[in-house]
């Protein structure tokens, strides 16, 4: 028979398995999307920073939310080339912005806000030529809006991988911004 040192030893160890096993099945079956970080604010990241690179992230989580709907309701295969490329470069964006959010201490949120959900909720009733040219004229006034915030960013972050991360990027929302309202303007049809 099991002394109750024993038995407390042997519940303790159940307890805890049973705690670590239930903590990876919860961390494994909920995805990224479903998980709300806490928005954690250190001293040494200036607000305008953080203000950026979370605009940053969520225009990159729009960019690619719209770039996906476009590759699915596009009849155009300009426009639907255009959207992959948003896809793929915006995608990539969101990756380092929430890497060097991270290595700043600051948690990045991984759904867009309902303004956006709103948009993609607008987008969705649409087909054809109407979409394409909503999709384009939308892509012209988020990356009009982009460049202006990576090269405000660029110019005037606190931080210097803040500014440094802006600058590298400014010149691909730029191709972006000018391939957008080359589509926008007729050069996809």
């Amino acid at each position: 028979m099991p002394t109750p040192r024993i038995l407390g030893h042997l519940l303790s160890m159940t307890l805890l398995l049973v705690t670590c096993t239930l903590g990876a099945f919860t961390q494994t079956t909920t995805p990224p999307a479903a998980q709300t970080p806490p928005q954690s604010m250190p001293a040494d990241l200036a607000a305008e920073d953080k203000s950026f690179l979370l605009q940053a992230a969520e225009a990159n989580m729009a960019e690619t939310l719209m770039g996906q709907m476009a590759e699915q309701r596009s009849n155009n295969p300009v426009i639907r080339r255009f959207a992959a490329q948003m896809v793929r470069d915006h995608g990539q964006l969101l990756t380092e912005v929430r890497e060097l959010a991270s290595t700043k201490g600051f948690a990045l949120p991984y759904s867009i806000d309902i303004a956006d959900d709103a948009a993609q909720q607008h987008f969705s009733s649409l087909s054809g030529d109407q979409f394409d040219r909503a999709y384009m004229s939308l892509m012209v006034k988020d990356h009009g809006r982009d460049v202006a915030q990576f090269d405000h960013a660029s110019n005037h972050a606190a931080d210097p991988q803040v500014q440094h991360f802006a600058a590298r990027t400014l010149p691909i929302l730029q191709a972006h911004l000018s391939e957008a309202e080359q589509l926008e303007g007729g050069g996809g049809q």
